[in-house]
């Protein structure tokens, strides 16, 4: 985007430059205060493009960050999105052979629990059985519930990171534009998103 800088008072901007990025602003910003002292004068300038900028910025690192992550586990968020889909419909298809009806509202509210930490794969068994299942299809079935958890805590984490970034936006919407000038975004997100662990 153009950033103008104007000095107080003055209708004319004394500089203009294109900015990409909050790094680009903060370089910019720094040679103006170059030109400044070499001048013998002090700009005064409002910048209302800026924290549109470090916003940009942590959007675009957060959605690197999450790939980034899933890429060294081996996993891809289309994939798994469709994954989640197809397991579900093989846990129905499971059952429905033995003529045991099981709905895709269970079974999501099975994986919640499971990834709450409030089901345990004994009560699946057990719940499976008691809906009259033969073993093979539960041993059939358990891999799938296991694998359907792992996704649903990937979801999960990936929600959290962007409940987080939307309160480093709510950071940026709060300072000042010196204070944007000193923000290393690389930094702050992975500040924030470090304590955020990926456990599938």
């Amino acid at each position: 985007m153009e950033i103008k800088v104007y000095r107080q008072g003055e209708s004319i901007p004394v500089f203009v430059f294109l900015a990409n990025s909050l790094k680009d602003l903060q370089l910019a910003m720094k040679f103006v205060e170059e030109e400044d002292k070499k001048a013998g004068i002090t700009t005064i300038y409002k910048i209302p493009y800026a924290k549109d900028l470090a916003k940009r910025d942590i959007s675009s690192f957060t959605d690197s960050y999450i790939n980034q992550k899933l890429k060294e586990m081996d996993e891809d968020l289309a994939d798994i999105t469709s994954e989640a889909q197809v397991i579900e419909g093989r846990i129905l298809y499971i059952a429905a052979q033995e003529g045991i009806a099981i709905t895709t509202d269970e079974v999501k509210q099975k994986i919640a629990l499971f990834v709450a930490g409030a089901y345990t794969q004994e009560q699946a068994i057990e719940d499976l059985k008691a809906k009259g299942l033969s073993d093979e299809s539960v041993q059939k079935i358990l891999p799938l519930l296991a694998r359907a958890v792992e996704i649903a805590r990937i979801f999960n984490w990936k929600e959290e990171i962007w409940d987080k970034e939307g309160e480093l936006e709510s950071q940026i919407d709060s300072m000042t534009l010196e204070e944007l000038l000193q923000v290393d975004v690389k930094k702050l997100c992975e500040e924030a998103y470090n304590q955020i662990p990926l456990e599938a």
